[in-house]
Parts: structure tokens; sequence; C-alpha cells
């Protein structure tokens, strides 16, 4: 199972996550009084989701016989105009190269039909919440 651990450093707003044995850094927005100067939440946010679209696309070419498929993804956010604490629309963009309409219209609708990602952010999913191990209600 997936799991993230983020701590806060000396700088307000700059924290370092860590996934096994690999940590980044991670900023609050200038807004939010963050130095705004490495990955934001929502940048985040939108790197999972295009990486699982690109390893699952290239997964769903390599069982096709493309090996190697050269694959780009540009993922961005739009925020709801009259509630800014949600988004609006996650638009996608592929960018692949060498290979049929038809067949990439198949590998992108595989990354659809099996990203933990993508369906929990199309669908929604709860969100369990707790502080020092009490959840939030």
């Amino acid at each position: 199972m997936p799991a993230v651990r983020l701590g806060a450093t000396l700088q307000a707003g700059r924290f370092i996550a860590s996934a096994r044995d690999h940590h980044l850094v991670a900023d609050a927005t200038a807004v939010r009084g963050g130095p705004g100067e490495s990955w934001a939440a929502a940048e985040l946010l939108l790197a999972g989701l295009a990486t699982c679209a690109a390893a699952l696309v290239q997964s769903a070419a390599a069982s096709d016989g493309v090996r190697n498929l050269q694959v780009a993804v540009h993922a961005q956010s739009e925020a709801h105009a009259d509630e800014s604490w949600r988004y609006e629309r996650i638009g996608l963009e592929f960018g692949i190269e060498e290979a049929m309409a038809a067949q990439t219209h198949v590998w992108v609708g595989e990354f659809q039909r099996v990203c933990p990602i993508y369906n929990t952010l199309a669908l929604g999913t709860r969100i369990e919440v707790a502080i020092n191990g009490v959840p939030v209600r």
C-alpha cells in the first residue's frame, strides 16, 4: 500500500515528503505563507496522475508488442470559479509518438479503466482524517 510521510522544516511553508527511501521538497504557495519555490500540492497531485497515466499507457502498448512507447502527458487543473476549495476540472493531454489512432484510444482507455488515481479523482472517494490517531468527523 503506498504511503507518504510529510514533515515541516524550519522554514515556514516548506516540507519534506518521504516515500520509501525517497525524499522531495514541497512548498506551500506564497498565498498560503510558503516560499512557493518547490513543488506545490496541486502539482504533486497532477504529477501522480500523469505518472500513472504514462506508465499504464506504456504498459498497455508493451502488451500489444510496442516496446518503449514515447509518452508525454500534460496535466492541468482549473479551480472552480465559485468554490475555490475544489477543482472545476482536471485535464490530461497525451502526446504519443508512432502509434495508430485506434491503438492510442485503446491504451488510454486501459489507463482510465485501471488507474486508481484517475478513478479516485473521477469518481470521488471517502477521505478519512485523524489528528494524532483520533478520527475527525
